[in-house]
């Protein structure tokens, strides 16, 4: 049921905006995120499934233009291991990221998030990283 920008939900029956409708729901958006949740925390292996096909069919395509074999490739060839500190994928709460040169795109490899956070906030300048290494060994 429809009045004036408020919709009633079908699972919960509370007055909502309409903006916490998508366009053909009838369920608010809490609604919608808890089926989501149960869902996922039902069927994990399926939600994983789910994620990493989305990632690497979506946004690492898009932004690194790498497909889903090339990705598998690598990780194969790293043995499953960041390029970095060889610390293997099934320790990780994530799967590896795509480590690229950000002035070029060129991609380097296949890193774990930590490795990767730290080569990004040192804006891949190894002279930094060198600096870093100097400070550590003080």
């Amino acid at each position: 049921m429809i009045m004036d920008n408020l919709r009633v939900c079908s699972k919960c029956g509370k007055e909502n905006p309409t903006s916490e409708y998508r366009k053909r729901s009838n369920k608010c958006r809490s609604c919608r995120n808890k089926y989501a949740l149960d869902w996922g925390k039902k069927n994990p292996e399926k939600l994983r499934g789910i994620i990493l096909r989305s990632k690497l069919n979506g946004w690492n395509e898009r932004r690194h233009g790498i497909t889903p074999e090339e990705y598998n490739r690598m990780f194969i060839e790293q043995n499953g291991m960041c390029a970095i500190c060889g610390v293997h994928q099934s320790k990780l709460n994530k799967r590896l990221c795509i480590d690229h040169d950000h002035s070029t795109g060129k991609i380097r490899g296949l890193l774990c998030n930590h490795c990767n956070f730290v080569i990004g906030h040192a804006h891949d300048n190894p002279d930094i990283l060198m600096s870093a290494i100097v400070y550590l060994k003080k």
